[in-house]
């Protein structure tokens, strides 16, 4: 399975910042059933990353 993740973030007012996150599963033979939760982990593994990182900053 060949999943591909993306952030995008938008100041949307001075101390608001609307965040985006999109991920892509390429078509695969593998169920859904097996999958979906591999999807899930990925987004849950990227946003402890990401909290990682802004608390790093600070």
């Amino acid at each position: 399975m060949e999943l591909a993740g993306s952030w995008l973030f938008e100041q949307v007012t001075p101390t608001q910042v609307k965040v985006t996150y999109r991920i892509l599963s390429m078509p695969s033979s593998i169920p859904r059933m097996f999958t979906d939760p591999v999807v899930r982990s990925n987004l849950l593994s990227t946003i402890k990353a990401l909290s990682k990182l802004a608390e790093e900053k600070n």
